[in-house]
């Protein structure tokens, strides 16, 4: 998902976390998020890598990240 969360009005974006946790749970399916949108990313993500100019930054369990 390339900037999900994108122009996507603030009421929306809850709803789009919902329907992507359920897509995961019932599909068992990972999935791979590229946003700006970091409030949104820690709400929806268990796993993090972050990138600055192509280069990996920090990596790990998005609460282990948040706290580095």
């Amino acid at each position: 998902l390339d900037e999900p969360f994108a122009g996507v009005n603030p009421g929306l974006i809850e709803r789009l976390i919902d329907i992507t946790f359920e897509l995961n749970r019932s599909h068992k399916k990972t999935f791979l998020l590229i946003s700006h949108d970091i409030p949104s990313v820690m709400k929806l993500c268990k796993h993090l890598t972050v990138l600055s100019a192509g280069t990996t930054i920090a990596e790990g369990e998005s609460e282990k990240v948040r706290h580095d």
